[in-house]
C-alpha cells in the first residue's frame, strides 16, 4: 500500500487560523513567501485541518467570508485546531 502524502504547501500563502505556540507556533494573519516553512511541514502532513488554514493569498478573501460561516468546513477545521492548540 502506497503512504499518503499531503501536498506540500507552495507559492504565497496566510495562516486563517488561531494563533498557536509551541511546535506550532504561528500567528493569525501570518504571511508565509515561498510557502510554509520547513519546522511546520511535520504538522502540515499529520494535521489536515492546520493545513487546510494555510490559505493562497488570491484565496484569502473568499477564506475568511468562509470562515465567518460557522457551518463551513474551514471554521470547523479552525475550531477543532483550537481545540488541540
Amino acid at each position: 500500500m502506497a503512504k499518503e502524502k499531503t501536498p506540500t504547501v507552495t507559492g504565497t500563502v496566510m495562516y486563517l487560523g488561531p494563533t498557536l505556540r509551541g511546535a506550532r507556533h504561528v500567528v493569525h494573519g501570518t504571511i508565509f513567501k515561498g510557502g510554509v516553512p520547513r519546522h511546520l511541514e511535520k504538522e502540515l502532513t499529520a494535521d489536515p485541518d492546520y493545513a487546510a488554514l494555510f490559505v493562497p493569498v488570491a484565496d484569502v478573501g473568499a477564506a475568511r467570508k468562509e470562515l465567518k460561516n460557522a457551518t463551513s468546513v474551514l471554521a470547523h477545521c479552525a475550531r477543532r485546531v483550537a481545540e488541540k492548540g
